[in-house]
């Protein structure tokens, strides 16, 4: 486990958010990511159809709810990418989204990688 541990501090991940809800349990923290894992692609899809269809309240909508589980978990970048794209929309900067879309599915899959690394 501290060799998991190690990897966690070097990730994507803020491993003192996860252990403020694990008490530092390994497999709990594995259980509480691959859940948000599943539920962040589901929200990364709505936000890719919502910037093809250019709609901005939906767009804020799916950008906001990733951000929130992202800082739940302490996936700070993946947060903050998010964070970014939630204002552009608000701001009306829709020419802005693809490639803040593109910074996000990075971090997207920085995680995804780090995960599967994890469960080695």
């Amino acid at each position: 486990m501290a060799e998991n541990m190690e990897n966690a501090k070097t990730g994507p991940i803020d491993p003192c958010v996860l252990a403020e809800c694990s008490d530092g349990d390994w497999a709990v923290e594995r259980d509480i990511l691959h859940a948000f894992q599943h539920g962040n692609r589901d929200d990364v899809a709505a936000l890719r159809l919502a910037i093809v269809s250019r709609q901005p309240a939906r767009i804020a909508a799916a950008a906001h709810r990733i951000k929130g589980a992202s800082w739940m978990v302490g996936a700070r970048a993946l947060g903050q990418a998010a964070l970014a794209i939630e204002r552009a929309s608000k701001e009306d900067r829709l020419a802005e989204l693809a490639s803040l879309l593109s910074q996000l599915e990075d971090c997207a899959r920085e995680f995804d990688d780090w995960l599967a690394a994890q469960d080695g």
